[in-house]
């Protein structure tokens, strides 16, 4: 009976030994699961930092595309205020332009008018030169005739015909 005590003992010794054994192989391996799931905690506690970090960045990113959306818009407008404007001088542009076609037009009528006008007034001063001329005769024959009369002259004497004096003027 000793023998089977000490069988017995023997192996609950050795029982003891692999459950000791087992008991420090499964602490060794909570030991490493634990680092393990410190380090993933440490990780996650990186992730989330970074998580925060990128959700900062992300507002800001959405609140300077707020911004340049705004700013885009502000340019439309800008820029359609300026087409309209520019669409407006256009035709202030097109209307002036017009008024100078129609003002070229009436210089030019009136400078044909001018010139028209011009050679008038030098036909009528050609023959306003004429009829001085012919009045100077007028005059010269008169003068001639007036002192015929009176006896002191001869109109043969001034190269004139007496007989004919409208043929000389």
């Amino acid at each position: 009976q000793e023998d089977q005590a000490q069988g017995e003992h023997l192996r609950d010794a050795q029982q003891v030994s692999e459950l000791q054994s087992r008991c420090t192989e499964w602490q060794s391996r909570w030991e490493d699961l634990r680092t393990e799931l410190n380090q993933k905690e440490q990780a996650m506690q990186q992730l989330a930092a970074q998580h925060g970090e990128l959700e900062g960045d992300l507002r800001l990113a959405e609140d300077g595309l707020e911004l340049h959306v705004t700013r885009c818009q502000e340019l439309q407008q800008e820029l359609a205020e300026l087409d309209k404007a520019g669409r407006h001088r256009q035709d202030e542009v097109k209307k002036l332009r017009d008024g100078l076609e129609a003002r070229e037009a009436q210089l030019e009528r009136k400078g044909a008018e001018l010139a028209s006008a011009k050679k008038e007034i030098s036909r009528l001063t050609e023959d306003a030169a004429a009829q001085g001329a012919r009045i100077e005769r007028l005059e010269a024959a008169l003068k001639t005739a007036q002192q015929y009369i009176k006896g002191k002259a001869r109109p043969h004497e001034q190269g004139l015909d007496y007989k004919q004096p409208h043929a000389q003027l």
